[in-house]
């Protein structure tokens, strides 16, 4: 990985201990502080800085001293605004470079200051194919920190497209909105749905389906929780994700107070992009689990009958009598969700970010604690159901409870962790939703995707 400059009058400075590894840095990799005349000071680099070196080693935490927790990494893609939260870009690196981090060359081009504001370009080369950078910074307590980073990405000649800037996977995630008043950026973003609407957000399509993945989120949850799973699905499936109202780009939206209404506006969506010859699999993790299983419901009794495979994750079956009081006030919601693991600690710290998730939670525990399913209730679809070994809500008589709710195929399958197990085991979760997904249907999809 090499960062050159066109135009500085500050000394290159060698790239050695920049990742703070133990691997060495090629001594010809240069780092150089680039500038427009007059030379910027040194303070104004350091989050540039911090931003390279968390693609030289994957660390976030590189990532997070150089953005402000509120800052968006964003650019265009297929013609669409997309965009990543902090959080969000910060999950798709694990401690480790990209594959091909050591062939790409980094160029920043200029960086201009006014006042206590800054804008930096910088240009990736990888091969034949170039991507533009453009960061947006502030002075803030007297230090520099990156405010929004812009990227454009391109297209390979002979039409394949070029993955995302940076090496991210090619996953459609949040366009942005900002409130007036100088608030917090809000997620904002139709245009990476499917068509219009508002309800699924494509993760991830290839040319020649065999199976369509629709994962319903946990409470508080949103599609973008699923995101990261895109890379470890073969390349058959198509990957969308439940949007619900109240959240993200869905912000201003009315919420949904029951499982039963969620169910209710997904099945006419469902059953629009649902074809026999592409195998509909509904993955609902914890509410989304309850979600997804009041929809399949819906579509395989009502006519005309949509085919499904259903996924119920992080769920007692319906049938399972309930021994759990739900949370009811804030306090108590915010305790329940770290215990569980649910969310990750700075966002339980802030006040400012509290307040941008606690109505859906509000609303989404609510919902759950008013559901009452039909214990009797059996669907005519195959079902697998996934549990973490160590989950407090349940059981593993609870988990094996849901082979009393189908009249065809039934698996259950656990894995080490608690409620949120699939956040560390993604790969092996979606290993065993493909695996089932092509026993069920009789074949693998992964050959019609390739």
């Amino acid at each position: 990985m090499t960062l050159l400059a066109t135009a500085s009058d500050t000394p290159l400075r060698s790239a050695a201990g920049l990742a703070d590894t133990d691997t060495p840095a090629d001594l010809e990799a240069d780092i150089a502080t680039a500038a427009t005349v007059p030379a910027v000071t040194d303070a104004v680099l350091q989050p540039l800085r911090a931003y390279v070196r968390g693609h030289a080693t994957g660390d976030p935490v590189h990532f997070r001293d150089a953005f402000l927790p509120t800052a968006h990494i964003e650019g265009i893609r297929r013609g669409a605004f997309v965009s990543w939260s902090l959080a969000e870009y910060c999950a798709l690196f694990h401690g480790g470079p990209a594959p091909e981090e050591a062939t790409r060359t980094r160029l920043i081009d200029a960086v201009d200051v006014h006042g206590t504001v800054a804008t930096a370009t910088m240009t990736l080369r990888h091969g034949t194919d170039t991507f533009t950078d453009v960061f947006l910074l502030i002075r803030v307590d007297g230090s520099w920190r990156i405010v929004n980073k812009a990227c454009h990405t391109g297209t390979r000649e002979g039409g394949g497209e070029v993955p995302l800037v940076d090496g991210l996977d090619p996953v459609l995630r949040l366009d942005t909105v900002s409130r007036s008043g100088g608030d917090r950026c809000l997620e904002r973003g139709g245009a990476s749905m499917t068509g219009q609407d508002r309800w699924i957000r494509e993760l991830r399509r290839v040319g020649r389906p065999a199976a369509h993945v629709v994962f319903c989120p946990h409470a508080g949850g949103a599609a973008s929780f699923f995101a990261p799973f895109t890379r470890h699905f073969p390349a058959g499936f198509d990957l969308s994700g439940v949007q619900y109202p109240g959240r993200q780009e869905r912000l201003d939206e009315p919420l949904v107070p029951t499982v039963e209404g969620l169910a209710d506006h997904l099945v006419p969506i469902l059953r629009r992009f649902a074809n026999s010859a592409v195998p509909l699999v509904l993955f609902g993790h914890s509410m989304g689990a309850s979600v997804a299983f009041e929809a399949a419901l819906r579509l395989t009794a009502e006519e005309p009958v949509t085919p499904c495979l259903v996924v119920v994750s992080g769920r007692a079956a319906p049938s399972v009598p309930r021994t759990h009081r739900y949370a009811g006030t804030d306090r108590e919601i915010l305790d329940d969700l770290a215990q569980l693991g649910g969310t990750q600690a700075e966002f339980l710290r802030d006040p400012e970010l509290r307040d941008l998730f606690l109505p859906a939670l509000r609303n989404d525990y609510g919902a759950v604690a008013r559901y009452r399913p039909t214990g009797e209730a059996v669907l005519d679809a195959p079902l697998l159901c996934l549990t973490g070994e160590r989950d407090p809500r349940v059981s593993a008589g609870a988990a094996a409870a849901w082979k009393n709710h189908t009249s065809a195929e039934f698996r259950l399958e656990s894995f080490p962790g608690g409620h949120f197990y699939l956040a560390d085991h993604r790969e092996a979760v979606a290993r065993a939703v493909a695996d089932w997904a092509e026993s069920s249907r009789g074949g693998p999809p992964s050959a019609a995707g390739t």
